[in-house]
């Protein structure tokens, strides 16, 4: 509300009472604590009709990253769908992000009693080199493919192998997570259609579809997490959110 005022969004001389609801937990790499900001930065704007959209989410950005709750989640959520960042910052400039649509129900999975901040990652000298030198390579190789549908092969293998190159997959609590969701796919004869990826920073993971034109069967998925709700692993049933205009 502070920086908004500041950016003269919203007047000095009116407060205001803010309730945030949330259906993902914290700090399990879903992204909330950009989403949060996001959400309020836009209700202010649906309030007041001042200013241009991108101006309000430059302001979560910057509060986002001030506080280091994520790993410039805001210009991922500007864009919309499926996003490659190319270049760090504040959307719309001077971060670059593009994006594809897909259109598929997908399930993020996590273990409620495993939670830890962004800023226990990205604050930390070591595990800060790993991640960045692995994010690097990772994005310079999509970076040279054109970004549609034709990439979501080469985007599934680029995040298996940014886990275990930043050495995200070595920790013990993502492996036995990943090892209980696999074990359900191969029950339900699912593991042909269906990709289970790591959720950066958390001890989570989404169920995506291995291919990008044969969308994953929702009934499929709600049975997935019967399944795993034996195993105490929580999780939801959602989808890629639509392409923003830009």
């Amino acid at each position: 509300i502070d920086e908004l005022r500041q950016a003269r969004l919203l007047p000095f001389d009116t407060n205001y009472s803010i309730e945030v609801d949330i259906e993902l937990p914290l700090s399990q790499g879903f992204g909330m604590s950009a989403a949060g900001l996001s959400a309020l930065a836009l209700a202010c704007y649906e309030m007041t009709k001042q200013g241009s959209i991108p101006q309000y989410f430059r302001v979560a950005h910057h509060i986002e990253r001030r506080y280091s709750g994520g790993l410039g989640d805001v210009l991922g959520l500007f864009v919309g769908g499926v996003e490659l960042r190319t270049h760090p910052g504040s959307p719309p400039s001077p971060g670059v992000a593009c994006s594809f649509a897909l259109e598929s129900p997908v399930l993020l999975i996590w273990r409620s009693d495993e939670a830890k901040h962004t800023s226990e990652y990205i604050d930390h000298p070591e595990w800060k080199m790993n991640i960045t030198r692995a994010g690097d390579s990772a994005v310079d190789r999509l970076s040279s493919k054109k970004w549609d549908t034709t990439s979501w092969n080469a985007l599934l293998q680029e995040s298996q192998t940014f886990g275990r190159v930043s050495k995200m997959l070595e920790e013990p609590s993502r492996q036995s997570m990943l090892a209980d969701v696999q074990s359900v796919l191969y029950e339900l004869k699912l593991q042909a259609t269906t990709r289970a990826r790591l959720c950066m920073l958390g001890t989570s993971c989404v169920l995506l579809p291995s291919k990008a034109n044969q969308p994953l069967d929702e009934e499929d998925l709600k049975q997935i997490s019967n399944r795993l709700e034996s195993m105490k692993l929580d999780s939801i049933l959602t989808s890629i959110a639509p392409q923003r205009i830009v």
